[in-house]
């Protein structure tokens, strides 16, 4: 390679700030002596979230701008991140400096043709396509008998050497390309077997790593005791079982799978106890959305289909509208009297629940084996785990679905993020706890350390907190981020990165909307979304709903400290009673409220909930309970 060309080496734009691992990659590839070159390989290990895409964007890049190559055949493990690399590949590698002509399916004619016309240079196909009906024989023998090609493996892992997925890309694709990307979060497989692609990992970035840059969410975790009632058969009492017990007691049935088991063991579920793990969970995402109303979801592993289908119910009944959902593989199962059952979900249904999820219908997605790897958004800042999945690539690869960076919640400074985190709420018995502690042990922020002995060593009963109330009158929105405009306390900070010569120390709030509104206007993509005053007003309910929500599961936590259960049914109650008295207080129900009826309302809950907190312990809180707000005594 000439010394003009390497010096000529392709870069992204200088807006792009490399993250360590995604500035590795691109050294090696433009080392010409690296052995990379000799073996015509390069495997990454990256965490979730951390970039992925973005290097096999990079790689092709700068390969082509190199000579090496001209064409690249992306295999992905599912549907969804075959639909998302079609939809945004395009748009990704303008925004890095490196236009393309197209990007289409490896698998069609249509592809086919694109190719031969010089009119598409990327390829996309998922592994279960390419290993079926002739599929890999197909793109080596008609798609790639023309250019140079990079093949480009995500999740590389998952395709074993003598798997059908594995003989697809080494006997047909592999002897075809000119270079191979291999990346994966999770490169070691959990049952040790050779994978279709071996050796060492070239660049490697540890979560650690990943944390300490921002690239990924720091990681708070709460574990607490769960179970369930349940009967089997024709007996109609309800026994409680934790987790462990149940899945000991349902795989006496020699199935692995807890969903047949279910069936075959003909269990049935009740809803009447939910588990304070639930509550705390929701508690949890109602703070997160009174901050943030649009930016925050919860996403549940559940053990089986019927199991999904009850955590639905439960949190769907403390909510008093739909906030949950459930999708589930389908499949049939054979029953001891040899009928059959159909259990789970089609395809069209799960798919259908996804795309729910991701608009916003709903905001907690309870899933089983369906949307633990290739499923993203980053607005799943909640996870709880009610399954009992070991320490394994499974593990991790569930855990990454809450590790993405949401910048709309904090901008990336390039250090670790203080407020767009990660909460995992996991049961006490579940055999990866140990694994997922860990993962606290390398992000823990210094002050919630202290902040959590010294709950540890009060007898209180920790209240959910209600954050204060702001007003948002417009949003600001760009390619990268939003920022609320009026939001002056959540901007002080964040805006700093746009000012670095001014630290906004002893500027006034109109000091700094000035700034704002300065800076904006050099932005020539963004433009100020001015809301309408129902929309103001709708989204001030919704804070009035969530604050409402805090304060009657700190009731409900309070009255019932020594149980790790509770009646489903007095969330509900509670908060009924919380609306009646402030109806009483006012003589106002919500449909007749103004903007300011439910900002006056809101600060009023908050006082409630932090005279609350303000006591010593339980017995204060008690105390409290009984004789200042002694209308909440049902």
């Amino acid at each position: 390679m000439s010394q003009e060309k390497n010096f000529n080496r392709w870069k992204p734009t200088s807006s792009i700030r490399l993250r360590k691992g995604q500035q590795q990659v691109l050294d090696i590839l433009n080392n010409q002596k690296h052995d990379c070159y000799k073996t015509r390989e390069l495997k990454v290990e990256l965490p979730t979230g951390y970039g992925k895409t973005f290097v096999i964007c990079a790689a092709y890049a700068t390969l082509k701008q190199l000579g090496h190559i001209d064409r690249a055949l992306i295999i992905v493990p599912s549907d969804e991140q075959f639909k998302s690399y079609l939809d945004d590949i395009e748009e990704d590698m303008r925004k890095m400096g490196a236009k393309i002509t197209a990007a289409v399916p490896a698998h069609s004619d249509f592809g086919l043709k694109m190719h031969l016309r010089n009119e598409a240079e990327i390829f996309v196909t998922t592994i279960q396509s390419l290993s079926v009906n002739g599929n890999s024989q197909r793109i080596a023998y008609d798609l790639m008998q023309k250019g140079r090609w990079l093949l480009a493996a995500d999740e590389y892992h998952r395709y074993r050497e003598e798997g059908v997925w594995g003989k697809a890309i080494t006997n047909n694709i592999k002897p075809q390309v000119n270079f191979s990307l291999a990346v994966s979060a999770t490169p070691n497989r959990t049952d040790k077997a050779d994978k279709a692609i071996e050796g060492d990992i070239d660049v490697q970035i540890s979560l650690k790593e990943a944390i300490e840059e921002g690239a990924i969410r720091p990681v708070a975790v709460y574990s607490s005791e769960y179970s369930l009632d349940l009967s089997f058969g024709e007996d109609e009492d309800p026994q409680r079982f934790t987790t462990s017990q149940l899945v000991k007691e349902v795989l006496k049935t020699n199935s692995k799978d807890i969903s047949a088991a279910e069936v075959k063991k003909e269990l049935r579920y009740y809803t009447k106890y939910l588990n304070k793990i639930l509550l705390d969970a929701m508690a949890e995402l109602d703070n997160l959305q009174v901050d943030k109303p649009k930016e925050h979801k919860m996403l549940v592993f559940g053990m089986g289909v019927s199991h999904a289908k009850l955590i639905c119910d439960q949190i769907n009944r403390i909510s008093d509208k739909k906030r949950a959902d459930w999708i589930g593989v389908q499949s049939t199962i054979k029953k001891d009297d040899n009928t059959s059952i159909q259990i789970g979900r089609s395809e069209k249904v799960n798919t259908q629940v996804i795309e729910d999820f991701k608009e916003g219908k709903f905001d907690v997605l309870v899933q089983v084996r369906k949307a633990a790897e290739g499923f993203n958004d980053v607005k799943c800042s909640v996870l709880v785990f009610l399954n009992l999945v070991s320490e394994s690539v499974l593990l991790r690869q569930m855990i990454g679905r809450g590790l993405r960076r949401n910048f709309n919640v904090e901008a990336d400074h390039g250090q670790k993020a203080m407020k767009d985190r990660c909460y995992i709420y996991v049961t006490a018995d579940h055999p990866g706890l140990n694994y997922i502690k860990t993962l606290e042990d390398q992000s823990y922020i210094e002050k919630d350390k202290k902040e959590t002995k010294e709950r540890e060593l009060s007898d209180k009963v920790r209240i959910y907190n209600i954050p204060d109330f702001y007003i948002i009158d417009a949003e600001y929105v760009s390619e990268e981020c939003h920022y609320p405009y009026g939001s002056l306390k959540e901007i002080r900070e964040e805006f700093k990165q746009f000012d670095k010569e001014k630290l906004l120390k002893n500027e006034t709030n109109q000091d700094i909307e000035k700034l704002l509104k300065d800076f904006y206007k050099t932005q020539t993509d963004v433009k100020p979304i001015i809301k309408s005053t129902n929309q103001r007003r709708d989204e001030y309910k919704k804070k009035v709903d969530s604050a409402t929500n805090l304060l009657a599961s700190s009731v409900v936590k309070i009255k019932s400290n020594s149980s790790h259960t509770i009646i489903a049914s007095t969330v509900g109650d509670h908060k009924r009673v919380i609306n009646r008295q402030w109806n009483r207080k006012t003589h106002l129900r919500h449909d007749e409220m103004t903007i300011q009826h439910f900002e006056e309302k809101y600060k009023w809950l908050k006082l409630i909930s932090d005279d609350l907190n303000d006591t010593n312990n339980l017995s204060e809180q008690l105390h409290k309970l009984q004789f200042n707000y002694s209308w909440l005594n049902l």
